[in-house]
């Protein structure tokens, strides 16, 4: 079976101990059988679309990948992991790149966040924003959290300002008691691997919205 991905996901392939692969951003482009692609994608070719999100997506992607591929090949296969080795090699993994990662650790880390309320723009930023116990608003929210490629459209009708300490992406009014605006980097100016992006993102948001403005 051929399979093409795009550098998005291709981390998703190698850690399913997938060898056999090509990489392109227009995976239309190439003449493969099935093709490992972002949620958002679409292509016309048979496809898995993952979601990269959260830590727990993460891990769900790479393993239904491998299961994918596995089923149609022999047991003869040069596949690197069964399923049950990889979950076991992927929690241990995962865990170690951020207490996000780590179920017990997230389970405390939580509680910590319930009570903060956010408004988020965007799902991808959603799908974060609930894992780490946030919760989601609509409206008297303590942060409003927004992707990059908003960024002049939320500056411009919020009238807000950066907040230029220690290179912080956290912006605020001149007013007392407003709400903070948080800017979180989309898919430009992100690592390439989607564990990496992910602690990336968490640790971001653990250290601005991490208590009550």
């Amino acid at each position: 079976m051929r399979i093409v991905t795009t550098p998005m996901c291709e981390e998703i392939l190698i850690l399913a101990g997938i060898e056999n692969y090509v990489v392109n951003k227009n995976p239309d482009n190439e003449q493969a059988d099935f093709a490992v692609v972002l949620s958002e994608t679409d292509t016309k070719m048979p496809s898995l679309k993952v979601k990269l999100n959260t830590f727990s997506q993460i891990k769900e992607s790479i393993l239904k990948t491998a299961e994918i591929y596995n089923s149609t090949l022999n047991q003869s296969s040069t596949s690197q992991y069964d399923n049950q080795e990889l979950d076991l090699n992927l929690s241990r993994e995962v865990s170690e790149i951020s207490a996000w990662a780590n179920p017990k650790q997230k389970k405390i880390l939580r509680k910590n966040n319930r009570k903060i309320k956010v408004k988020v723009y965007s799902q991808f930023l959603k799908d974060i924003i609930i894992d780490m116990g946030y919760l989601v608003v609509d409206e008297n929210p303590d942060y409003v959290v927004f992707p990059d490629y908003l960024e002049e459209k939320i500056v411009e009708r919020a009238d807000i300002q950066l907040n230029s300490k220690n290179n912080s992406k956290l912006y605020k009014s001149d007013r007392i008691d407003e709400v903070k605006y948080l800017k979180v980097p989309s898919h430009g100016d992100v690592p390439i691997n989607p564990l990496e992006r992910a602690a990336m993102r968490y640790k971001l948001l653990e250290g601005e919205l991490c208590t009550k403005p």
